[in-house]
């Protein structure tokens, strides 16, 4: 590509700090096919885990931020009208068991993978209050799912 640039315009200089400028610039586009770049003087650049670092910090602030703002609206939400239908037990036993599943697969996760589970157990949370608030009403076994989803979303905000 230089050489082309060169052939076409012969009195643009070419040097090292135009070379490493090019290669800096499209950096962005190779990062998914380079690991790593090793510059002179010892600057190693490792690209893939770089850029996955920094995709799971944001998410894991997101995360962080989503569950405070869903403990905060979890008081807002349990104004909605109240109904009990039929099948709100067997649907809430399944809620039940997803949520411990996913508290038990987000424990043993690698660090990576907890901002994404934290959000799949987050739904499950949200989906978990909102049938048991359905069925129970305000009576203690609600108060006692109310209690495990505040605790539960206050850890997933330390993630």
């Amino acid at each position: 590509m230089l050489v082309l640039a060169h052939l076409i315009w012969p009195a643009l200089a070419i040097d090292a700090v135009t070379i490493t400028f090019v290669v800096i610039a499209i950096l962005p586009w190779l990062a998914p096919l380079i690991k790593s770049l090793e510059f002179p003087g010892g600057l190693k650049v490792e690209l893939h885990e770089m850029v996955q670092r920094e995709v799971s910090k944001a998410t894991a602030e997101t995360l962080r931020r989503v569950a405070a703002f869903d403990q905060k609206m979890i008081e807002y939400w349990e104004r909605e009208s109240i109904r009990r239908h039929e099948d709100s037990e067997p649907k809430l036993r399944l809620l039940e068991e997803t949520v411990e599943q996913l508290e038990l697969d987000l424990t043993n996760a690698p660090e990576a993978d907890k901002p994404h589970l934290g959000f799949a157990l987050r739904e499950m949370y949200l989906a978990y209050i909102k049938h048991a608030r359905d069925h129970y009403a305000s009576s203690e076994p609600y108060q006692k799912i109310r209690h495990r989803v505040m605790a539960g979303l206050a850890r997933l905000e330390k993630l």
